[in-house]
């Protein structure tokens, strides 16, 4: 059996992600944090480190717990870890060589069943296909995604229903160069 459609922690296929791997070459904070909420949902998560030291984050502290890193391993709970030189065309290779290419992902059946890949209209690229939402659950119903803004679309719209701004001090914000 292949080790991403086996659990690897009790209860690890009952979660939303059981089954999907994740490889995490990210470091510091934003990407360990994200791949460690990935891990809660029921992933694998697979983190790459460099041989000589591994993530900057394991020598910060303090607090050092037995000589651990407290902030390290506040971040990367649960994950396993390899070792792997990138810099290194063989480590390069051992990385890369499981990975699909886009092509064979979005040709996979789980992509069509979830709806992974959804069209949507852009106000200046016209219909354009993008990413659904991957998180799914039995109460959820499928929402239209809207894609990227334009800089400053929805500027009015935000100032006039969350801020309560009548159209004439938008419009005088608009004349001093304060909004676009």
């Amino acid at each position: 059996m292949d080790q991403a459609s086996s659990p690897i922690r009790e209860g690890a296929d009952r979660l939303l992600l059981s089954g999907v791997r994740i490889v995490d070459l990210t470091h510091i904070l934003a990407g360990p944090f994200g791949s460690m909420l990935l891990d809660d949902l029921g992933a694998e998560v697979i983190k790459i480190e460099n041989p000589q030291g591994g993530d900057p984050t394991r020598r910060v502290g303090p607090p050092f717990v037995e000589g651990e890193s407290g902030y390290f391993m506040s971040i990367n709970r649960h994950k396993r870890s390899v070792a792997l030189d990138l810099r290194q065309a063989e480590g390069r290779q051992v990385l890369c060589s499981p990975i699909n290419t886009l092509d064979r992902v979005f040709s996979e059946p789980q992509v069509a069943a979830r709806n992974m890949v959804v069209e949507v209209d852009h106000p200046t690229v016209g219909r354009l296909l993008s990413i659904g939402n991957p998180v799914k659950t039995s109460t959820q119903g499928e929402a239209s995604l809207r894609p990227a803004p334009l800089c400053g679309e929805h500027t009015d719209e935000v100032l006039r229903e969350i801020l309560r701004y009548s159209p004439s001090r938008i419009a005088a914000l608009r004349d001093k160069g304060v909004i676009g």
